[in-house]
């Protein structure tokens, strides 16, 4: 980010030291929060393109203008540092209240973060920083009250997809079979190491999970937190109806990153060869 933006900001926290934010101000700022947030994890399954047919239900003025405008931009093509720059100048132009001033700020920084395809937890955290305390005490406690209600049904969930008793045919699907078969070999630690990067691929990962057997998604999800296993789920359910000839080729995908770790001794694989040799 730019020397402007980071003046611009400072001077809206600076007008926010003894500013009293109303119901409806609050309301907002969350709201806009969790719409950002919504964005980066449906670009994270679907990609940027997704975001143009849902930025179009915005309204042109205000924030959501502003907001819309920005997801326009990302879309077309343009350079973060354009976008940047047109984003300050809207801003600036836009004459924006206090409370709008610093959401088109947090928007810009969230929608560059999402362009570089940031991972949605760190998203949540940079657009976290952005939040006056009182503001942020609020989200904490949705969000505790949502993990609430929400563990249950994705404990739910897990259970429903690990009890799937479906199997794969080896010979429409090898690489799925090939994948299917080293998850359930490899030893505990590395399969935790396996597990432990799925943030890093969640749509990849998503597709292949809608149709593993259940005792490989049981695998997996034993050794993921539950938050990132909610994001897992979330990702699949958002994801719909696949073709098994896509999540046949995301499969070797895979494959192929964890041979790349079998070959640099994070993780091991005793039949590493067999598996090298489906790949290719």
């Amino acid at each position: 980010m730019t020397e402007l933006f980071y003046r611009e900001l400072k001077e809206v926290y600076n007008s926010l030291q003894s500013f009293e934010f109303t119901e409806d101000e609050t309301e907002k700022i969350v709201s806009v929060y969790d719409l950002i947030s919504f964005y980066s994890k449906v670009s994270h399954v679907d990609g940027l393109l997704s975001l143009d047919m849902l930025a179009m239900a915005l309204n042109e003025s205000g924030v959501n203008g502003y907001i819309k405008n920005l997801i326009h931009l990302m879309v077309d093509g343009y350079e973060s540092g354009v976008i940047e720059e047109l984003g300050l100048i809207n801003y600036i132009a836009g004459s924006f209240g206090i409370v709008d001033s610093l959401l088109c700020l947090m928007c810009l920084r969230g929608v560059l973060l999402i362009q570089d395809g940031t991972n949605i937890h760190l998203v949540k955290e940079y657009l976290d920083s952005f939040l006056p305390d009182e503001v942020k005490r609020i989200v904490d406690d949705k969000e505790r009250l949502n993990a609430l209600s929400s563990e249950q049904e994705c404990e739910e969930k897990i259970s429903k997809l690990c009890a799937d008793n479906s199997t794969l045919d080896s010979a429409k699907t090898p690489m799925l079979e090939q994948l299917s078969t080293v998850v359930l070999r490899l030893e505990e630690n590395d399969i935790e190491t396996v597990a432990n990067r799925i943030y890093e691929s969640y749509g990849e990962w998503a597709m292949v999970m809608k149709v593993l057997p259940g005792n490989v998604r049981k695998r997996i999800f034993e050794n993921i937190s539950l938050v990132m296993a909610e994001e897992l789920i979330h990702s699949m359910e958002y994801m719909g109806p696949i073709r098994i000839s896509d999540a046949e080729v995301t499969a070797g995908v895979i494959l192929k990153r964890m041979i790349h770790l079998m070959e640099a001794h994070v993780i091991s694989d005793s039949q590493l060869e067999s598996t090298k040799i489906i790949t290719e």
